[in-house]
C-alpha cells in the first residue's frame, strides 16, 4: 500500500506565530531583505524580497533577524518549499544548526506571542 506524502500542515512540528519584521539574507557581498510572515522554533515563512533572485532549494541561506525582544538571530537555513502568496513568491525555510541561545530566545518569543494571542484574540 502506498502512502501519500504529508501535506505542509502535517509536517509542522512546532507552533508558529505571526511576525512583522525583516530578515536579512546574505548573498556574498549583497544583502537582501525579506518580510517575515510567521516564525517558529524550527523556521520562518518569508516573502521574497528580491524578484530577481533565484531560489535554489539545495542552497543554504545565511539569515539574520532581530526578534521584537531585541535578540539577534544569526543562522543558516534551507528552503523547505516555495509557493505563491497572492502573486508574490513565498519561502518556507528551516533553520540549520540553530545555536542553543537562539533556540531558547525563539522558544520564549513564540510561547509568549502564542499565549498573548490566545488571551487577547
Amino acid at each position: 500500500m502506498t502512502q501519500t506524502p504529508p501535506t505542509r500542515s502535517d509536517r509542522r512540528q512546532s507552533s508558529r506565530t505571526p511576525v512583522d519584521f525583516f530578515v536579512e539574507e546574505r548573498r556574498g557581498e549583497r544583502t537582501v531583505l525579506h518580510p517575515a510572515i510567521n516564525l517558529s522554533t524550527t523556521g520562518l515563512y518569508l516573502l521574497a524580497g528580491d524578484e530577481h533572485g533565484a531560489f535554489d532549494p539545495s542552497r543554504e541561506l545565511e539569515l539574520e533577524f532581530t526578534l521584537p525582544t531585541g535578540h539577534v538571530i544569526d543562522t543558516r537555513a534551507r528552503i523547505a518549499y516555495l509557493d505563491d502568496r497572492m502573486g508574490q513568491l513565498g519561502l518556507a525555510v528551516s533553520f540549520i544548526d540553530l545555536a542553543d541561545a537562539h533556540l531558547a530566545a525563539l522558544s520564549r518569543f513564540v510561547e509568549i506571542s502564542s499565549s498573548a494571542r490566545s488571551r487577547f484574540g
